[in-house]
């Protein structure tokens, strides 16, 4: 599986995670099979293939701190010592590879509108993990880091 890393400026952020959200939102045509759920094996397999820095965003939401919790964009980036703008590039190709081997999402994107500290709205996104899906994520790092570079996985 390859994902490609694509820069965002920090003023699209928002708007670009918004349009990543709706594609992996949209109904599945008809006469299509549903979602699979994920099982350990296919994490495992997910984990193993993913770069580094998906590795990274997996393994902080996953966090028992963070499992089942709504985290926003730029806590994931502060944690991580990332941009926010890296954030929807590392989402994005998770949530199309997720609709290409037809598996549920491991994680939800939601937005919420609050009103700033000028009185506009403002859009408030949140990625979350499951408590299970997160545990599944948190075996799988766990085993890749045991297993030696260059093993047979």
């Amino acid at each position: 599986m390859g994902f490609v890393m694509v820069p965002v400026p920090e003023e699209h952020v928002l708007e670009v995670m918004a349009y990543v959200t709706r594609l992996a939102e949209q109904p599945a045509p008809a006469g299509a099979v549903p979602a699979q759920q994920w099982d350990q094996e296919q994490v495992d397999r997910l984990v193993a293939e993913a770069n580094d820095r998906t590795r990274a965003l997996l393994g902080f939401i996953a966090h028992r701190s963070r499992a089942g919790k709504e985290v926003a964009p730029r806590e994931i980036a502060a944690g991580l010592g990332f941009e926010r703008s890296d954030i929807p590039g590392i989402l994005g190709p998770l949530n199309r590879q997720f609709r290409r081997d037809n598996l549920a999402p491991l994680f939800e994107s939601r937005v919420r509108t609050v009103t700033n500290t000028e009185g506009r709205p403002e859009k408030r996104r949140t990625i979350v993990i499951p408590k299970e899906s997160a545990r599944m994520v948190r075996t799988a790092l766990d085993a890749t880091a045991r297993t030696p570079v260059g093993a047979a996985t």
